[in-house]
């Protein structure tokens, strides 16, 4: 019987953008595809870029190249739209800042998660370590001094840290199904609840004005902005707001006034969507916007995980007051007893 292995794809989105990026670098320093290709081909696995100067012989088009690579799909098809205008360099350079803009905010968040997250753990697997493999040696040495220990500070000890994880394995369990559960009902319920706080009302707007002008940039109108977005849409909840968007937009309701109706988005974005669609500049105005917002989310992101690493480092420093406690307890006892 065969056994599947997994082999992981050696185009990873850092390589992606890499790669784009001294690809076009070779290119507008005047390289052909072909002596470029040849030089990337000492940067990165030869193998690899022999495939694509192999199908670029061929006559295939390098966005068709890119996707049977798998590279990401918002990047490929901005690459696309830029080859049917006849200006690939444009379009590759367009492809390779969205993915080192998209990478760095990827890194961001995952250097403020990452940190709080492994000092939580660590100081779990500590706590651990020590009720399980201290804590009963000092017991059983008060037992030998016919010293009795109370249990009840470890239970609430114990009673603390099960809080806690519960408390992190329900958010865990919530975001996953939130991110993947496509059952409409479910998501409707979701959707209720999660867009009653600004903050997730924010989240949206950024995250959709950063895709919408994405694709404006691309050339395609309003409408064909969200069917693309719906399209490379990988969240069951985006997916599902953008159905509804467009199913209304088919309906004839005008863009401002379904905006504006929308329990989605923030107040601000609002205002600024409004005053684009009036003047014209809705491209400019969601690029201008998108920055505003990714500044803003990234402060209040770093308040966040401030006051989240001073709450774990006082319930840790708790922890480790009732442990002691709990140790000395037996002995506070006995001395009060002469």
């Amino acid at each position: 019987m065969r056994t599947k292995v997994f082999v992981r794809p050696y185009w990873t989105l850092p390589l992606q953008q890499q790669f784009l990026t001294h690809f076009s670098q070779l290119l507008e320093s005047g390289y052909p595809t072909s002596a470029a290709l040849d030089v990337l081909a000492v940067l990165f696995r030869a193998s690899e870029v022999k495939k694509i100067k192999t199908a670029c012989a061929n006559g295939e088009s390098f966005s068709t190249i890119l996707k049977q690579l798998n590279f990401e799909n918002r990047c490929c098809y901005m690459i696309t739209c830029s080859e049917q205008v006849g200006a690939l360099l444009p379009g590759i350079k367009k492809g390779s800042e969205f993915l080192k803009f998209n990478g760095q905010q990827r890194q961001e968040l995952l250097k403020k998660v990452n940190y709080p997250l492994q000092l939580f753990l660590g100081v779990l697997v500590v706590i651990g370590a020590l009720l399980i493999f201290f804590v009963p040696q000092i017991e059983s040495f008060y037992a030998s001094l016919n010293l009795n220990s109370d249990q009840s500070l470890l239970n609430i000890i114990i009673g603390v840290i099960a809080t806690l994880l519960l408390f992190i394995l329900t958010l865990s369990l919530l975001i996953y199904l939130t991110l993947h559960i496509k059952n409409k009902t479910f998501q409707q319920h979701i959707i209720t609840v999660l867009f009653k706080f600004k903050l997730i009302q924010k989240v949206m707007s950024y995250y959709f004005s950063s895709q919408w002008y994405l694709f404006l940039s691309c050339g395609l109108s309003i409408k064909e902005t969200l069917q693309m977005m719906n399209q490379f849409e990988t969240i069951p909840l985006l997916k599902l707001i953008l159905s509804t968007l467009q199913e209304k937009l088919e309906e004839g309701y005008p863009l401002d006034v379904l905006f504006q109706e929308s329990p989605y988005f923030s107040p601000y974005f609002k205002l600024i969507l409004s005053h684009a669609l009036t003047c014209g500049t809705l491209e400019s105005d969601l690029q201008q916007y998108q920055q505003f917002e990714f500044t803003y989310l990234t402060g209040r992101l770093n308040k966040a995980f401030k006051t989240i690493q001073f709450t774990l480092m006082l319930l840790i420093g708790i922890l480790i007051i009732l442990i002691y406690l709990s140790i000395l307890q037996p002995v506070f006892d006995m001395l009060q007893l002469f």
